[in-house]
C-alpha cells in the first residue's frame, strides 16, 4: 500500500486530497492571499509539517482567546494604561495568536511594543533543477520533507508499516539527502537579509518559504515585530512581559533545560515583571493550564491561574499555592 502526496497548489484539491490521501508539500505554502481559502490553506499544510525536534506547526486561530482575556485582566493591575508596555511572545510557531494577542493589548495599552519570535521562521526548499525532486530542510540543515511527485514523505515521522513503499521512499531520500547536503552552502547571513528569497547553486536551486501566517507576514509593522529567538536566549533589553505557551512542557524538555529557560525568561523581564507560561491542553473546545508569574527579588510568585496552573511551576521553584485556579 502507498500514499501518493499533494505535490503542486494545482493539486490541492478537495477531491484530490481524499484519494490521495498523503501530505502536502510545503512548497505550496503561500502568505500572498488575503482571502479565508487561502488563510484555510495554509493553516492545514503548515499544521502537517513535524520538525526535527518533534514539535508541529500547530497554532489555531483564536485559541488562545481566553487566555488573552484573563491575562489582560491581571495586566490591568499592575501596569498603567499609559505604560510604554514591552511584551515578547516566544516561539510562537506561525504567529497567529501573537498577532491576536497584539490586537487584543493595543486597545489597552496604546503604547505598546510587542514581539513576536520563533526559532524557525523560514524553511528551506532545495530542489535539484533536472531530477525533479526537492527537500524541505530547517535553516540548521535538517531535512522534515521529501518531495518527488507523486510523493511527499515526512523525513521526521516513521511512516507506518503498512505503507511499505513509502517507507521505502522515506529510506532512500533520508540516503540523497547526506549527499546533497555536501553540495549546499548556505550563505550564514541570508536569515538575515530581505532579498534575495531564493539562491542558484548548480544543480540545485535553494528558495526560502515563510512559515509565519499570513495575516502576521503582511502586518508587521512599529508596534509588531518578528523576529528569531530562542527560549533560551536572554533578551539584550528587559520587557515587562513575556508568554511561552505550548513549548516550556515535560513533553518537550528535561527539568534541567526547563530551569535553564526559567532562568533565560526571568533575566530578560523587568522586576516585577510578568511571565505568562502553560500549554493547551484539549482543543475541542479549548482547555488550557496557564500560570501568570511575577518576577520577584525572591523568585516567582503566582498572581493568576488558568485551569490547573502551568505543570513547569515545582520544577522552577514556585511552591506558593495561595493563588485560586480559575
Amino acid at each position: 500500500m502507498l500514499k501518493l502526496g499533494i505535490c503542486t497548489a494545482v493539486q490541492d484539491t478537495p477531491l484530490r486530497r481524499l484519494w490521495r490521501r498523503g501530505l502536502a508539500s510545503a512548497t505550496i505554502l503561500s502568505t500572498q492571499g488575503s482571502s479565508a481559502a487561502d488563510y484555510h490553506r495554509f493553516e492545514r499544510v503548515v499544521s502537517q509539517l513535524r520538525l526535527s525536534n518533534g514539535t508541529v506547526m500547530t497554532t489555531l486561530s483564536k485559541r488562545l482567546i481566553p487566555v488573552d482575556e484573563r491575562v489582560a485582566g491581571a495586566l490591568r493591575t499592575i501596569f498603567p494604561r499609559s505604560t510604554r508596555l514591552l511584551v515578547e511572545d516566544w516561539a510562537v510557531s506561525t504567529g497567529i495568536t501573537a498577532l491576536e494577542w497584539f490586537q487584543s493589548l493595543l486597545g489597552l495599552y496604546p503604547n505598546l511594543r510587542f514581539s513576536a519570535s520563533d526559532w524557525i521562521l523560514y524553511l528551506m526548499e532545495v530542489r535539484h533543477e533536472r531530477k525533479h525532486y526537492a527537500f524541505i530542510v530547517e535553516p540548521s540543515g535538517n531535512p522534515i520533507q521529501y518531495i518527488r511527485d507523486p510523493f511527499v514523505v515526512s523525513l521526521t515521522s516513521q511512516q507506518h508499516s503498512l505503507y511499505f513503499i513509502n517507507r521505502i521512499v522515506q529510506r532512500r531520500a533520508l540516503r540523497e539527502w547526506e549527499n546533497v547536503a555536501k553540495h549546499i552552502d548556505v550563505p550564514v547571513d541570508w536569515a538575515d537579509r530581505e532579498e534575495p528569497q531564493s539562491i542558484s547553486l548548480p544543480p540545485f536551486s535553494l528558495r526560502r518559504i515563510p512559515v509565519l501566517h499570513p495575516r502576521v507576514f503582511n502586518l508587521r509593522n512599529e508596534q509588531f515585530t518578528v523576529k528569531q529567538h530562542s527560549v533560551f536566549s536572554r533578551l539584550a533589553q528587559p520587557v515587562h512581559v513575556i508568554r511561552t505557551m505550548n513549548i516550556l512542557n515535560h513533553a518537550y524538555f528535561s527539568e534541567s533545560r526547563l530551569q535553564a529557560a526559567a532562568d533565560t525568561v526571568r533575566d530578560s523581564l523587568l522586576p516585577g515583571g510578568l511571565w505568562v507560561v502553560g500549554r493547551t491542553v484539549k482543543e475541542k473546545p479549548p482547555e488550557h493550564d496557564v500560570s501568570v508569574l511575577r518576577n520577584g527579588f525572591d523568585g516567582w510568585k503566582p498572581i493568576l491561574r488558568i485551569g490547573n496552573g502551568s505543570e513547569i511551576e515545582s520544577t522552577i521553584g514556585c511552591n506558593d499555592r495561595e493563588v485560586s485556579n480559575a
